[in-house]
């Protein structure tokens, strides 16, 4: 389950494409700290504090408009803001309330979160990030000697503050988190498919090939593989244009798709060339499966342009066989598809290659 604030605070669909990313971060934040600050304003005033009551009031105020800024794409901006207004708020609270009170649990929070920014700025973070460091030490030998007596309004606030900072610590991370898992998938996925027809791309079939044939080594099961390639495809594309020939190809890979077995891994292999790997099926099945998509294409009306293009395919087909090299088989189902195109297209040409042992 993603962390997904964008749903408790919408935002137009335009900014969200652009830098999604740091926009759920900052609101992230954003929504935390505003809470924080709304449950402590009845806390100061029923503990008879009216000025930290009013500045807690103008704080929240404050970050309302942090808000907006971010809902408006000003990323940047808010940022910048957002660091001074963590700082300062902790700075002053600490000079009046003391340490123990835990409003240095903020400046500890903010320079993590610095740190974590999606920036591609890294070295101003840093450098901000010691500067703050910095002046913690310096807050912490200053006040190091300054006795606060510990009250119970005292250890309420510093349990709070260590709540609060934990949590904006908690759900950024938890963010970055979805958000790197959804991007190394999203990553897996590109690198895997063909972004036209959305099928396995030749990479990835490469390594299915490679998977399958240890299967067949150790297993001695039957896999075969099924090259087919659309017949005069150059003419769709000369008579309805690239895009029409694009469109076919979606058609064509969705209608393969469905009439092969789930089992069953195909792949985008090159230009208007298809290739399907069939588990636990031999040369002789395999060939009736090749025959089943042959007549499913030749009969199939193909939508283009709001007219009919209706095409054939040529298929080859061998199987895997024990000790078989990947190569030698691609090689072999690649022959036979030329062999078919020769004997006249729309046909296919079937031939199992003998296993070889060492």
């Amino acid at each position: 389950m993603s962390f997904r604030i964008d749903k408790i605070f919408p935002v137009s669909k335009n900014i969200l494409e652009k830098n999604q990313q740091t926009y759920l971060v900052l609101n992230t934040l954003i929504l935390i700290v505003t809470i924080g600050y709304l449950l402590t304003i009845p806390f100061y005033f029923f503990s008879g504090y009216p000025t930290l009551t009013i500045y807690s009031v103008v704080n929240t105020l404050f970050w309302v408009f942090i808000w907006g800024l971010n809902r408006n794409g000003k990323h940047l901006l808010s940022t910048i803001i957002i660091c001074i207004a963590i700082y300062q708020y902790a700075v002053i609270l600490m000079l009046h309330l003391g340490w123990d009170a835990g409003f240095q649990y903020h400046l500890m929070a903010e320079m993590t979160l610095l740190l974590l920014y999606p920036s591609k700025k890294l070295k101003i973070s840093i450098i901000v990030t010691a500067l703050m460091l910095l002046s913690f030490l310096i807050l912490y030998f200053l006040l190091l000697n300054i006795d606060t007596p510990k009250t119970p309004f005292i250890v309420f606030l510093h349990t709070f503050n260590a709540i609060i900072s934990i949590l904006a610590l908690a759900a950024t991370t938890l963010f970055f988190r979805t958000n790197t898992v959804q991007l190394i998938n999203k990553l897996h996925y590109t690198s895997s498919t063909d972004p036209l027809t959305g099928l396995f791309n030749r990479r990835r079939m490469n390594i299915e090939l490679t998977q399958h044939c240890k299967m067949v080594k150790r297993y001695d099961q039957s896999n075969s593989l099924i090259l087919l390639d659309i017949d005069y495809f150059k003419k769709i594309n000369d008579q309805y244009g690239h895009a029409g020939g694009d469109e076919v190809l979606k058609q064509f890979s969705k209608l393969i798709k469905e009439g092969l077995r789930d089992a069953d891994i195909i792949s985008r292999w090159g230009g208007e060339e298809f290739l399907v790997l069939t588990p636990s099926t031999d040369v002789k099945n395999a060939a009736i499966v090749a025959e089943k998509l042959r007549k499913m294409v030749e009969t199939n009306a193909f939508k283009v342009a709001g007219q009919e293009a209706h095409i054939t395919i040529t298929c080859g087909v061998t199987e895997l066989c024990t000790n078989h090299q990947i190569e030698d088989a691609l090689k072999q189902v690649d022959k036979l598809l030329y062999e078919g195109k020769n004997k006249g297209r729309n046909r296919v040409a079937v031939q199992k290659l003998e296993a070889k042992f060492d």
